[in-house]
């Protein structure tokens, strides 16, 4: 989804390296790979980000219906590190 992509972009996030975009069973999935300074940084200033992410994607993916959007994101390994389909599901690895 180029709408999400161009969304990142203007709000100049630079802690995404790399974007995929998946659906199945009537959710949408946006797995997103971190780069490592997003490991420096602290817990809840890495929680806001990953609701900000989540957020935006929900509006881009399902704006009808919010609940049908997920975030993954993971480390240059695939290693999950963080995640959520709502603001208040959204988490991050401590």
């Amino acid at each position: 989804m180029g709408t999400y992509e161009t969304a990142l972009q203007l709000m100049k996030v630079s802690v995404v390296d790399h974007l995929k975009i998946n659906y199945d069973n009537g959710l949408w999935t946006a797995t997103l790979t971190v780069k490592n300074i997003w490991h420096l940084r602290h817990k809840q200033l890495r929680l806001q980000d990953a609701q900000t992410l989540w957020d935006t994607w929900a509006h881009v993916a399902s704006p009808k219906d919010l609940s049908r959007s997920r975030i993954k994101l993971v480390d240059y390994k695939g290693n999950e590190v963080g995640g959520g389909g709502g603001v208040s599901d959204v988490w991050v690895q401590d």
